[in-house]
């Protein structure tokens, strides 16, 4: 089958599940191939097919013909160029499936907004969706249940578990993964352990990494309180370096109020170290059940999420070891084989249930004119 597959720009996350795709001619557009949102280093093998900037539509709507797909899979609806694509698929009667990690609690709501979502997502036949709070979201919007298809938010689990040769010992750490912007909650994290390092006798250190625009203030909120010798921000750092840090640290946050899915938490269950996790991450639902397979807390609760640092602190090895072992367990489903079956599965229900739209001149028209008010 012909899939033509659209994304923001391609990662390392990316390259290992389309590597990976089987039995099928994939043809893959990057919309905004020189976005500089991640700082990936690493070098990508998949070939792609970029838009020019500035583009425009035209640009987008000749490399999709050019590719002649079967099935078109675009990466959600909230950038003007995935906009562009769903317009160009209901002009040409192209079957479309929508990759989403999208959830209700990742931003505030409103009624006319959900209204046009769910216009949108009518035009699609299917979805490949990160897990069950996405597949929630996209059935409140009007897709039938047994169209949706998963996981989608996926990691190379077997390296990140490989276990590295020639570890150095080192003093315990607690580790966040995450990009310095707001959602991401790390002044409560670095303020909450504060309040930790000054409760406990013995404290272990924290190590962020990741880069952002909060980078400044959160480096001025560390010295504000006192903490330079125990929170060390790092910056971003290539896989490998990450896949270190993970094997070395006692266990990893997150602390998000925002997070559709939190692909860290992938890596830290495959790597092999617990996890204490924002209830609001997406992933949380299906790959932790608190204090089984990791720890949940309330991002805004810093007397919990100290409590479950201590809890982590406190674990004897067989604790330790039955927690990682549950984690690996939940993780089972949400590997290359899964991803392979759901993305075949979407593809399929896709071309089999596509029944060409009326009046497709105005629904293509109405999709281009949203795209000219998107803030994205």
């Amino acid at each position: 089958m012909r899939i033509t597959y659209l994304v923001e720009k391609v990662g390392p996350y990316h390259a290992f599940r389309l590597g990976g795709i089987k039995s099928h001619d994939l043809t893959v557009i990057e919309t905004r191939p020189q976005s500089q949102k991640y700082a990936w280093k690493e070098n990508i093998s998949i070939q792609t097919f970029g838009l020019k900037t500035p583009a425009q539509k035209s640009d987008l709507e000749v490399l999709i013909l050019n590719s002649r797909p079967e099935v078109l899979f675009i990466t959600g609806y909230g950038f003007k160029e995935m906009l562009w694509a769903i317009s160009i698929g209901i002009k040409h009667k192209i079957p479309m499936s929508l990759l989403s990690d999208t959830t209700y609690w990742d931003e505030p709501k409103s009624k006319a907004k959900e209204l046009i979502k769910s216009w949108l997502v009518s035009h699609f036949q299917s979805a490949l969706v990160a897990g069950t709070r996405s597949r929630e979201y996209l059935i409140s919007l009007k897709m039938s249940a047994e169209n949706i298809f998963q996981p989608y938010d996926i990691v190379d689990n077997d390296y990140y578990s490989e276990k590295l040769i020639n570890q150095k010992p080192q003093k315990p750490y607690f580790l966040c993964i995450s990009r310095l912007i707001p959602a991401k909650n790390l002044g409560f994290l670095i303020k909450t352990f504060a309040e930790y390092k000054n409760q406990t006798e013995d404290p272990i250190e924290l190590v962020i990494l990741g880069n952002g625009p909060l980078e400044k203030e959160m480096r001025d909120l560390i010295s504000l309180l006192g903490m330079d010798s125990y929170v060390h921000l790092k910056g971003f750092l290539i896989n490998a370096e990450v896949r270190e840090h993970y094997q070395m640290a006692e266990a990893m946050i997150l602390a998000s109020i925002s997070e559709p899915w939190g692909l860290c938490i992938n890596e830290a269950l495959a790597a092999g170290i617990p996890v204490i996790v924002s209830k609001l991450a997406g992933a949380s639902e299906d790959l932790i059940q608190d204090s089984i397979s990791g720890y949940v807390f309330s991002p805004d609760n810093g007397s919990e999420l100290i409590e479950k640092m201590k809890l982590i602190r406190q674990q004897n090895p067989e604790q330790r070891a039955s927690m990682i072992n549950q984690g690996k367990i939940r993780l089972e489903n949400f590997d290359l084989e899964h991803f392979n079956l759901g993305f075949h599965a979407a593809a399929e229900k896709s071309r089999s249930a596509f029944k060409p739209k009326l009046f497709r001149g105005l629904r293509a028209h109405g999709v281009y004119q949203l795209s000219k008010i998107t803030n994205s």
